[in-house]
């Protein structure tokens, strides 16, 4: 195989990828700006490569055959093998270059005020950061380092820390003073408006009995800034991290007792453990969790 057919394959596998991430050739050509014949044409040419078919047509679209899984692995290791070069150009040794960060909105409201530090001491390095609740394929590369709530598939390629993070009730101080301050759990279910998020009822089961005894939830959201906001505008009491919600001038922590624990995990590739930008944000994050 000339470097001609090798650039070929190269290619194709990545259009073998797209098209089985995408689920079908539309899709696919869609996304990689190419005409569904072209696209199509080139995955035949791989299954007579190969001498086997890739992808099958089904009622979900077209999905990999067995040997089609196989191949796609393969491609999923060109992939990441590209991100190693495309980096490869940074200087190893210095803390400099790119780093991908995937966190949710909830990690990212705590965390971005102390990344403002992260940028003054390390000023050559740019951060991309993903805000994303589903996990981060961090074997092909899409991240560099993701925060997540639900615990990682953990193997030789990852790794894992666990933190975690302990919450309370909080309202605003204008809430408070038009309201009062509630005796106990009892009268805050009873007369006192909640908001909630649905991660919360997910995640505690404390919590999905005490927002199903509560007369008055008045807003549920998806979001920790709206959640914030909500509490910040006197909309209800809410739940926040403790840590967090002590260093906010405007917010009155209610101590009637309940507190719950959250974990979240911080997951690196285990191949860049030894790569200066990559330990110097690990570390970072791991002094601000402890904070926050």
């Amino acid at each position: 195989m000339d470097i001609d057919d090798r650039k070929t394959l190269v290619k194709s596998l990545a259009l073998l990828k797209a098209t089985v991430e995408a689920g079908s050739y539309t899709r696919a050509a869609e996304m990689l700006g190419m005409t569904q014949p072209y696209l199509s044409k080139q995955i035949r040419q791989l299954e007579e490569l190969f001498r086997v078919k890739l992808l099958s047509p089904t009622s979900r679209g077209m999905v990999p055959t067995h040997e089609g899984q196989e191949i796609y692995k393969y491609a999923q290791k060109f992939e990441a093998l590209f991100y190693e070069l495309e980096n490869y150009s940074l200087d190893r040794h210095a803390t400099s270059g790119k780093i991908t960060l995937s966190i949710t909105d909830g990690i990212g409201i705590y965390l971005m005020p102390h990344l403002v530090e992260f940028h003054k001491l390390y000023p050559q390095v740019k951060l991309d950061i993903i805000s994303s609740y589903n996990e981060v394929n961090l074997k092909e590369r899409k991240s560099d380092i993701a925060i997540v709530y639900h615990y990682p598939v953990r193997d030789d390629s990852l790794v894992v820390n666990e933190y975690h993070r302990d919450f309370g009730l909080f309202a605003s101080k204008d809430f408070i003073a038009k309201h009062g301050m509630p005796r106990d759990v009892d009268d805050l279910l009873e007369n006192f408006d909640i908001c909630s998020r649905q991660e919360y009822t997910d995640n505690w089961e404390e919590w999905q009995i005490m927002m199903a005894k509560a007369k008055r939830p008045v807003a549920k959201f998806d979001s920790s800034n709206l959640l914030i906001q909500s509490l910040n505008c006197g909309l209800g009491v809410s739940l926040q991290p403790i840590t967090y919600g002590m260093a906010q001038d405007n917010w009155v922590f209610l101590d009637l007792g309940v507190k719950l624990v959250h974990s979240c995990w911080v997951v690196s590739h285990h191949a860049d453990r030894h790569t200066p930008k990559i330990m110097k944000l690990m570390e970072f994050i791991r002094q601000v969790m402890l904070k926050i």
